[in-house]
């Protein structure tokens, strides 16, 4: 278990996860790799104005499970469970003020908004973040990343590791 990099052994002798959860009695992280992914988006996008549009982030860093498809930027685990998401997007927000976000769609439907600030004038940059956890049940669910400015033109997202980004990992099995 520690030689090959992914865990440690417990009090107990049982191979544990790598990733820290506080507690040693997380049944899924017990003796098998756990599922996460983390994607970004390659390079800039643009986010036509009033209109949720999907964030193509496809360029993955890594996905343990291969639950992560970058052609369409989908996250569908196999595993029935508790999963902590966590995304951000950068925007070009020059001109006039609007409000801009980013949401987390589940099986096609929103299901919740990360931070809703809005730009004035004298803003050139901005980011909304989300972070949630979200159950989802290991046989068809899928998670989606999609982002809304309301400007009154397109915007555009930056692209790259450091900009927008959309990752998860399963924090406790169902």
């Amino acid at each position: 278990c520690v030689d090959s990099g992914r865990g440690y052994v417990d009090r107990w002798g049982r191979c544990m996860s790598s990733i820290i959860r506080g507690d040693d009695d997380f049944d899924s992280a017990i003796g098998a790799e756990v599922s996460t992914f983390a994607a970004y988006l390659p390079s800039d996008q643009n986010i036509a104005n009033a209109t949720f549009t999907k964030v193509v982030t496809s360029s993955e860093e890594f996905d343990t499970k291969s639950e992560y498809n970058a052609s369409n930027a989908r996250f569908t685990p196999t595993v029935a469970g508790y999963y902590q998401i966590n995304a951000q997007v950068r925007m070009s927000l020059t001109g006039s003020a609007a409000e801009y976000f980013i949401a987390l769609y589940k099986n096609g439907s929103q299901i919740t908004r990360g931070l809703n600030p809005t730009f004035t004038d004298h803003v050139t940059n901005g980011a909304s973040v989300l972070s949630q956890v979200i159950s989802l049940n290991g046989s068809g669910d899928y998670l989606e990343l999609y982002a809304y400015q309301s400007s009154g033109q397109t915007r555009t997202l930056a692209g790259g590791r450091n900009y927008c980004v959309f990752q998860g990992f399963l924090v406790r099995g169902a």
